[in-house]
């Protein structure tokens, strides 16, 4: 309980300074009687895993950075070594939608296979 808790030095009869991070913030005015500050908000309990992820990222937030580069670098070298090359093969033989493809297909050949429309 005493590393969530830490003594109060009076820094002035109308305030309280205790540290936080590096630096230090001016903190509510206490009653005398009341000799430790919480340095967690009342309910706070400590971080879960990914609370310390996120900690560790922002500390080292240009490792991180570099790291994603690092990867998407990485992906796409491997994709343009080990991938193959894209086709897009929709037909699907024996199909309904094929044989009505190939119905309008002969039914309109004298204008390339496509019907011709005439909006009046």
């Amino acid at each position: 309980m005493t590393s969530d808790l830490q003594k109060a030095t009076p820094s002035a009869p109308d305030h309280e300074v205790r540290p936080v991070g590096q630096g230090a913030r001016p903190a509510a005015a206490l009653p005398p009687s009341a000799d430790l500050v919480p340095v967690r908000p009342p309910g706070f309990d400590a971080p879960g895993p990914l609370g310390r992820l996120a900690r560790l990222c922002v500390r080292r937030r240009r490792r991180v950075v570099l790291a994603w580069l690092t990867a998407l670098g990485l992906g796409l070298g491997l994709s343009l070594v080990a991938g193959g090359t894209y086709s897009a093969d929709y037909s699907a033989p024996g199909s309904d939608s094929t044989a009505a493809h190939s119905v309008l297909r002969e039914a309109f050949a004298s204008s390339g296979g496509r019907p011709k429309i005439n909006v009046v």
